[in-house]
């Protein structure tokens, strides 16, 4: 059964509007196929979604704190399309299968497709999980916190085939998802991709048969994708249920404890614990008054987007730097660094876009490394409020690139560089163009971006020679980007390169189109 016409328009709408990641920046590629909307759902709809082969994807070292990292993986945004429709299409089977939500059990990615494009049900989240823990902990004298080994990357592909199959999952369906997974592990049969939404689903499906078993053994516990809260009443039950789970994970899917994750707790230091994960805890009067405030103009929704012109006088003359930067600092004087709290209020930040803490994200990238993808999200909100200053940010940004913190690591740069593809006012395009020729695939993909947004059309003239050798991400860039020069001129250009894949055929056909 192909994808029908409801589902693939979920999808586009979803990733028009949340992006296929939260770590990495929308793909531009995303806007010629909303443009072809029509032909897109035509091809999606005229033969099974099996018969697609996956595209290249992307992946980086994304740091999570200052000294762990995950490997993300960017799905090509057809693939992301793809992805997910089928998960819109089919994943009530697999939320069908799961733990009933109202047992305020399992409260990760609960599937709930929403009129606003949500996929998952956002009333079940990282902050109603360890309100609950808070109060189930009140029953209990003892607490056993643990957490997977390496979770996402040790997936057994096996299991998640079954859980498909049992979840009712078309054969076509199943078979795209596990040519996908295949092609992202180079044939090894573990891991699913860390970073798209609809990959989350998966990742539940796995840890259905661990539920149930855990539910058979009597074992009382709370969980939150691979954390998992343990409840008993002495050390002696807490000892045993940690045996237990060790010996189920291993029997199922050969997966392991991390024993540094692993902390059996009595019930007032869990409690404190608790209070500690809780996201809206405020750190100090000055962050509680600001929050309120954002609280106030968005009615609460955390994902709302407020215009600073909607605030009111009174209410935004709060919005002080110093107070701002007062917030920040506390945050980074933690130990260790309460980055989860961090990227929390930069967010609030982002929503009401106000511009008091660019000045110091800019003079704090160094420590801010495993926040940067947050950080630029704000930068990115922030300026359309800077007015005049923000050629400034951009040669700060300039400088940020060459900063051996930054250069180490490639996902920092091209977070960066993303701001300069996605807002002319940035500026600098000739420091940008120095990078060109030293920088890898996707520095290149991301300053070809930049010349496109600045129109820097004749620079791009120059790249036409060497497009059959970019790789294919840099390629659909410099398609899109190619929209910049004469028409006559790109519809010759376009005319000449060898046939491609469906989704290279319908970027080119956009590339060509007035």
């Amino acid at each position: 059964m192909p994808l029908d016409n409801t589902s693939i328009e979920w999808a586009l709408s979803h990733l028009k509007t949340l992006g296929d990641s939260d770590l990495f920046p929308k793909p531009i590629e995303l806007n010629p196929l909303l443009d072809q909307i029509d032909d897109l759902k035509a091809l999606l709809t005229s033969r099974e979604v099996g018969q697609f082969d996956p595209n290249p994807a992307r992946r980086f070292m994304v740091p999570k704190d200052e000294v762990s990292f995950r490997r993300a993986t960017q799905l090509n945004i057809f693939d992301s399309i793809i992805l997910t429709a089928i998960m819109h299409q089919y994943g009530a089977g697999i939320e069908n299968r799961r733990i009933p939500v109202g047992e305020n059990v399992v409260f990760s990615y609960r599937y709930n497709p929403q009129a606003d494009y949500w996929l998952y049900d956002r009333n079940y989240n990282w902050t109603p999980f360890w309100k609950q823990c808070f109060e189930k902990s009140k029953e209990y004298s003892n607490a056993l916190l643990l957490d997977i080994s390496d979770f996402y990357n040790q997936i057994y592909h096996h299991t998640i085939e079954n859980q498909l199959i049992e979840s009712g999952f078309p054969n076509q369906a199943k078979k795209w998802i596990m040519t996908l997974l295949e092609s992202l592990t180079s044939q090894v049969s573990r891991g699913i991709p860390v970073g798209p939404h609809g990959a989350h689903l998966l990742a539940e499906a796995s840890l259905i048969p661990l539920d149930n078993s855990l539910r058979s053994h009597g074992i009382n516990f709370v969980r939150f994708v691979d954390d998992i809260i343990v409840f008993c009443n002495g050390e002696k039950e807490s000892t045993k249920c940690l045996y237990i789970i060790a010996d189920i994970l291993d029997k199922q899917q050969r997966l392991i404890l991390n024993k540094s994750k692993t902390l059996p707790l009595k019930q007032d230091e869990f409690k404190k614990l608790c209070s500690e994960r809780i996201e809206d805890r405020p750190i100090n009067d000055l962050e509680e008054q600001l929050l309120d405030i954002i609280k106030k103009y968005s009615n609460g929704n955390p994902y709302a987007i407020v215009l600073l012109s909607e605030v009111a006088p009174d209410d935004l003359a709060k919005f002080q730097d110093d107070v701002i930067e007062n917030i920040l600092q506390q945050y980074l004087d933690t130990k260790p660094v309460d980055f989860i709290r961090f990227r929390w209020f930069l967010r609030r930040l982002t929503q009401i876009g106000h511009p008091g803490a660019v000045r110091y994200c800019l003079t704090h990238l160094d420590i801010l490394t495993p926040a940067l993808a947050d950080v630029c999200h704000y930068l990115l909100a922030a300026s359309q409020n800077l007015n005049g200053d923000i050629p400034n940010i951009g040669k700060e940004l300039t400088i940020a690139l060459d900063n051996e913190l930054i250069r180490a690591n490639e996902y920092f740069s091209i977070c960066i560089l993303s701001l300069f593809s996605r807002n002319p006012a940035y500026n600098h395009f000739p420091k940008l163009v120095e990078k060109f020729d030293t920088g890898s695939s996707h520095i290149k993909r991301e300053i070809i971006l930049a010349a496109f947004c600045s129109g820097n059309s004749d620079w791009l003239r120059e790249l036409k020679e060497s497009f059959t050798g970019f790789d294919s991400w840099t390629a659909a860039a410099f398609l899109v980007a190619s929209r910049s020069l004469p028409e006559d001129e790109r519809k010759f250009f376009v005319n000449n390169l060898p046939k491609g894949n469906d989704y290279i055929e319908l970027l080119k056909k956009w590339a060509k189109s007035k």
